[in-house]
């Protein structure tokens, strides 16, 4: 005879109002065998469809589900494990309390094992209710200029959803045979005028190697000094937006291509991952002023 098992599936609702929700994770829990599983989901999914996303706040509610699961485990053999509504109380009272977030559990479902095998179970569910769960953390997927044009890009979106188009794209510097594409770029008002334009230019020092962090921190030196004619014939400002890299062991050597680069004499500004929200509002406060 087949045995039951009951799951929640952990779901992001972005917008009420839109009633969308991702599948992020799910908890299963085996009473015959006083077991239970909770499998999360990689956030790439959801900041692919939400560019606002906050990675931070969704892996410590994450580690907090987890928590509460460990230490609270015991609370589950006092419930009738068979019931979903049970199950339900036991979710809302010690491990996520109903729409105290944006992630919230959905009712249990109490459904047949007709695998016999809680791991194949588990993995088989997971694969079609969270798709490429199986598909390990990616060892390449690095903070690299796209994450940081996207970020920004999805921190302005957040607070003007026209401002997509409103902000100017692609603007090719071309001087003295040097030739640079700036993402994007946007006009910085003086008084009662626009004057100063800024360009906007994604680094990231996500690397491998403190050689390639250094060798990257040296062209980009190399280009802001030979730039500086153009920049200050044009009133330009080069606003670069830098990622750190993950590897704690490089930061050290991050700093010193970041300080390096500072000292290039053109006009200029480093926005760290942590300044990117301060400079989105900057930039959607005079894309609004331009219109005006």
């Amino acid at each position: 005879m087949n045995k039951t098992f009951t799951y929640s599936i952990l779901q992001y609702k972005h917008s009420l109002l839109l009633r969308e929700a991702v599948n992020v994770g799910i908890l299963f829990y085996f009473p015959s065998e006083d077991k239970y599983q909770f499998v999360s989901g990689s956030h790439h999914r959801v900041k692919s469809i939400y560019l606002d996303f906050d990675v931070s706040v969704y892996n410590s509610i994450i580690r907090r589900i987890k928590n509460r699961l460990k230490s609270n485990y015991n609370n589950i053999f006092e419930i009738e494990s068979n019931k979903a509504k049970s199950f339900q109380e036991y979710l809302n009272s010690n491990v996520l309390a109903e729409d105290a977030t944006a992630l919230q559990f959905t009712e249990p479902i109490i459904s047949i094992d007709t695998f016999n095998n809680i791991d194949i179970t588990v993995k088989k569910f997971s694969e079609l209710l969270l798709p490429g769960i199986i598909t390990a953390y990616p060892v390449e997927d690095k903070r690299n200029e796209q994450f940081l044009l996207k970020t920004y890009l999805g921190y302005i979106l957040a607070k003007d959803k026209q401002a997509e188009n409103k902000i100017s794209k692609n603007r090719l510097v071309n001087y003295n045979g040097l030739t640079l594409n700036f993402d994007y770029y946007w006009k910085l008002r003086k008084g009662s005028r626009a004057k100063t334009t800024n360009l906007v230019k994604p680094i990231s020092f996500d690397l491998k190697e403190a050689t390639e962090i250094q060798k990257k921190s040296v062209e980009y030196f190399g280009y802001l000094e030979l730039l500086k004619p153009y920049a200050d014939k044009n009133d330009i400002r080069f606003d670069l937006l830098i990622a750190k890299p993950k590897d704690e062991n490089l930061l050290n050597k991050c700093e010193e291509a970041i300080r390096r680069i500072k000292k290039a004499k053109s006009a200029k500004r480093i926005i760290t991952e942590s300044e990117l929200s301060a400079y989105s509002d900057e930039t959607v406060q005079n894309l609004v002023q331009l219109e005006e």
